[in-house]
This record gives C-alpha cells, sequence and structure tokens, in this order.
C-alpha cells in the first residue's frame, strides 16, 4: 500500500519547462499531514484572535448598555420621586382647599389623569427604555398641568375668599334691639317724613363697635358737624365697591387709614350728634349708593 509512488510535476508557465519529482505514497501523506497542521497551527491562534476581539467587543458593548440602563434607571428613580413627591403636595393642598368648606367652583377637574397614571408606573412594566422613558415623560407632562390647574384654583378660591373676608356680613354691635330700619321714617325730631339710609340698633352706652368687614378706615370723624346729625362716626371702605359708616360714637379706636379686620373694635356706642338716645346708626353703601344692611348681616 505505501509501496505506490506518485509523480509530482510543476510547470513554469513563463518558459513552460516542467519539474518532476517521484514521491513515494507515504511521503504525500506526511506532506498532506504537515500541511494541514501547519495550516491548523496558523489558523488556530488567529481563529481564535478573531473569537477573542469579537467577544471582547461584544462585552463592551454590554457594558455600554448595562450602563446606560443603570443611568436610566437612575433617572426614572429621581423622575418617580418628584412626581410622587408633587402629587403627595397636590394632595395635601386639594385636602387644604376642601377642608375650608368653601363653595365648589364649576367646571375645573382636579387631577385628571396625574394621580391613577402614577399607580401604573413600574420599571418592570415598562422593561424598554425608549417606552419607559415616554411614559415618565407624559406623567410629568400631567404633573405639570396638575400643579397649574391647582395653582388657578388657588387663586380663584383666594380671590374668593379676599371677597369674602371684605363683604360686610355681621352685625356692628352684639345684642341690642333695632329701633329703626332702612327707608322712609318719621324724623323724631322734626316729625316730618324723610329717608332713613342705615338702622339704629339700640344698645347700652359704652357697647363695642365691631367693622362689619376687613378694609381700610378713611374717616374718623371726633366732634359733631352738621353731617346728618352722625355726631363722632367711622367710615371704613371695605373695596369692592363696599363702604360701611358707624354713628353716634362716644369714642374712636382706630385711625384714618388703619387696616382692620372684621369684627376687629372700632369705637364704642353713644349718644353723640343727632340722637335721642344711646344707639348706633349703620349703614351700608354699595358704589356710593345705600343698601338696606338687613340684606347683608348674616349673623
Amino acid at each position: 500500500m505505501f509501496g505506490k509512488k506518485f509523480i509530482l510535476t510543476l510547470i513554469e508557465t513563463d518558459s513552460n519547462r516542467a519539474y518532476s519529482a517521484l514521491l513515494k505514497r507515504s511521503t504525500v501523506i506526511l506532506i498532506v499531514t504537515l500541511f494541514f497542521l501547519t495550516a491548523g497551527i496558523i489558523t488556530y491562534p488567529l481563529a481564535s484572535g478573531i473569537h477573542k476581539v469579537k467577544h471582547d467587543f461584544d462585552f463592551q458593548n454590554l457594558q455600554k448598555e448595562n450602563t446606560a440602563l443603570k443611568e436610566a434607571t437612575e433617572s426614572w428613580k429621581e423622575r418617580i420621586a418628584f412626581i410622587q413627591k408633587t402629587i403627595d403636595e397636590l394632595n395635601e393642598k386639594n385636602k387644604h382647599l376642601m377642608a375650608q368648606q368653601y363653595q365648589s367652583i364649576p367646571d375645573m377637574q382636579l387631577g385628571v389623569g396625574g394621580p391613577e397614571s402614577m399607580s401604573r408606573i413600574s420599571i418592570l412594566e415598562y422593561p424598554d427604555v425608549k417606552t419607559t422613558d415616554k411614559n415618565l415623560t407624559r406623567l410629568e407632562a400631567e404633573v405639570d398641568w396638575l400643579k397649574k390647574n391647582m395653582a388657578d384654583i388657588e387663586e380663584v378660591i383666594a380671590k374668593r375668599m379676599d371677597r369674602l373676608a371684605h363683604y360686610p356680613s355681621i352685625r356692628p354691635v352684639r345684642g341690642g334691639w333695632y329701633s329703626s330700619g332702612f327707608g322712609e321714617r318719621k324724623d323724631p325730631f322734626t316729625g316730618k317724613r324723610e329717608f332713613h339710609p342705615g338702622l339704629d340698633i339700640c344698645v347700652k352706652e359704652g357697647t363695642q363697635v365691631l367693622a362689619a368687614a376687613s378694609g381700610i378706615v378713611v374717616v374718623t370723624r371726633q366732634t359733631f358737624v352738621p353731617l346728618k346729625g352722625y355726631g363722632r362716626f367711622i367710615i371704613i371702605d371695605h373695596g369692592y365697591g363696599y363702604k360701611t359708616r358707624y354713628g353716634h360714637l362716644s369714642k374712636i379706636m382706630v385711625r384714618k387709614g388703619q387696616h382692620v379686620k372684621r369684627g376687629q373694635i372700632i369705637g364704642l356706642t353713644g349718644n353723640t350728634g343727632k340722637s335721642t338716645s344711646p344707639h348706633i346708626h349703620y349703614e351700608v353703601m354699595v358704589d356710593g349708593k345705600p343698601e338696606n344692611p338687613f340684606n347683608f348681616i348674616l349673623d
């Protein structure tokens, strides 16, 4: 079997010269074996190197993706924490507004979508970075809207509360009885019919007189002047077109330009001016015109 021989011929293309060699079969097998061994020795490190380079490249990409995912996760945590903190603050504000027991505000909705969407946040639910980031961005937009909506509601309520604080809604004295109402009456001094622009409430002299609403004192008349016989009197401007007058006082306890609050003591009742007995003359004026104080008193 190994005694067979082979002729190996090589031809030079330029000169067409031929070179021949007589090789035994064993020699051919040895040459082929050496060839494949040599090829294996050369190609194995090369293939191994290529595999290592590809592995390192994939590992680096995986590290980059892992780093990016960690950064995204940290960003999500911070954004979710901020959203939750904002929602908690808005819920507290909402409780505060509800606790005020103020009239409802029509055509306004609180928290549409915000807190409900917050309950669905889950990184496991949205494993894709882009999807999760998109959902967080949407939630942040909802929270921003909710904050603006709540701010608008607070502004409306603040304005209404301010208007209420300046609405002359309480009696100027505690106790007593109404001796004369608003409108036409017989003048106790002349007996003639005349228009009475306020209420007369009989109380003992020295009774505390209270501001009917918050406002600024614009008039404090300490001495009697012939102005419909009010005697010592006070006028308070409450804003929004409202003014109140308190007449026949024995003592004035505020000064012109002073800010007063509803229920604050501003003077004491007396019998000064055109008066037959101690009482308080109380007027409410709206845009300069006298209105019936009965229509304003709520207590």
